[in-house]
């Protein structure tokens, strides 16, 4: 059995994606401990609901979490700051899901992680075909839509430039612009933290190449949703439900297939 798994940052992603109703949905710690009850009452429906915990920790981060988690949770973690934390809280390991940045990029590495427990994990964003189909996929996830992170920054662009409004209760959207005039979406945490992730500026898009994806044994895919507006989350959720492969360049225009199909 296939499975789904998808990753939202913002309201109306989430509404979206509960009604698309995927075998898991992964929140944004920020969104998700900021929602309402009505919201909070159809998530606590949904099959699975992974927590994706901060991805830089400084004490107002820590403090809100070790106030606010409990071993009921699931979480997914890029880093072994955040292990190490959730271990520290007493997290039973098995709820715990590795992200790219805790880099399975081969079978003695992904046994090290199963032997402290760690069931579930993402596969490198790096890997090709090949690569893929030699590695042990059991408990592996392999993202085939969204923006991939090129930085995590405490130096805020908007606080540099004098634009910073202070906490929202959401995060903020921002674009840097690179000295090849690549326009890269910036998203400001401001709630319990304050630091910007840089994505890069083209979208991963693998959903026309998912039969290949899959005859290699991958079994679950991610999709990640970071700062697509409702309409653009439809549009790729419908792509997916009704197994539309229609041309990237329709849909986003320009996109990038990481280095799937690339040589060693």
């Amino acid at each position: 059995m296939k499975e789904t798994y998808i990753y939202v940052r913002n309201k109306a992603q989430l509404l979206k994606v509960l009604d698309f109703e995927p075998d898991c949905i992964i929140i944004e710690y920020e969104l998700f401990f900021g929602l309402d009850d009505e919201l909070r009452r159809r998530t606590q429906d949904q099959k699975r609901i992974v927590i994706s915990l901060p991805h830089v920790l400084n004490s107002n981060v820590i403090s809100h979490i070790k106030s606010n988690i409990n071993k009921d949770m699931y979480f997914m973690c890029d880093s072994y700051d955040g292990l190490g934390l959730l271990a520290a809280l007493m997290m039973p390991s098995d709820h715990i899901m590795l992200d790219a940045g805790l880099y399975a990029f081969s079978d003695r590495s992904v046994d090290y992680f199963r032997s402290l427990g760690y069931t579930k994990y993402t596969i490198p964003y790096e890997l090709n075909l090949k690569e893929i189909a030699g590695l042990d996929k059991e408990g592996a996830v392999m993202m085939v839509y969204g923006r991939i992170p090129v930085m995590y920054s405490a130096q805020c662009v908007l606080k540099n430039t004098g634009r910073c409004k202070g906490k929202s209760g959401t995060s903020k959207v921002t674009e840097i612009v690179d000295r090849k005039n690549s326009v890269l979406p910036v998203i400001c945490e401001c709630e319990y933290d304050c630091f910007n992730i840089i994505y890069n500026s083209k979208p991963l898009y693998l959903l026309h190449l998912l039969d290949d994806i899959y005859d290699v044994g991958v079994d679950a895919i991610r999709l990640d949703f970071t700062v697509e507006d409702e309409k653009l989350t439809e549009k790729i959720l419908d792509i997916l439900k009704n197994r539309r492969w229609v041309k990237p360049n329709d849909v986003l225009g320009d996109f990038t297939k990481g280095h799937l199909l690339r040589g060693v």
